[in-house]
């Protein structure tokens, strides 16, 4: 194998790794917009951030769910 047809890939741990602190982030940034917001005040707004940051979880993996599955099928 020559030096330059070397493929870049990471080992599944590492790609797990990365996708947990990329939904850390999202998680983040979206409590951040929610306390910018004022949605975190109690009530109606408080619901609409635990939703968010619900979403922030679910589609990240729902999204990896997926392009696991479409992998596999091919």
């Amino acid at each position: 194998m020559s030096e330059g047809k070397r493929e870049l890939r990471g080992s599944g741990g590492l790609r797990s790794v990365l996708f947990a602190v990329g939904a850390l982030v999202a998680a983040g940034l979206l409590a951040a917009l929610a306390w910018w917001l004022g949605w975190l005040t109690p009530g109606t707004g408080w619901l609409s951030a635990k939703l968010a940051a619900k979403a922030a979880v679910v589609v990240p993996l729902g999204v990896a769910a997926l392009i696991t599955w479409i992998k596999k099928r091919r």
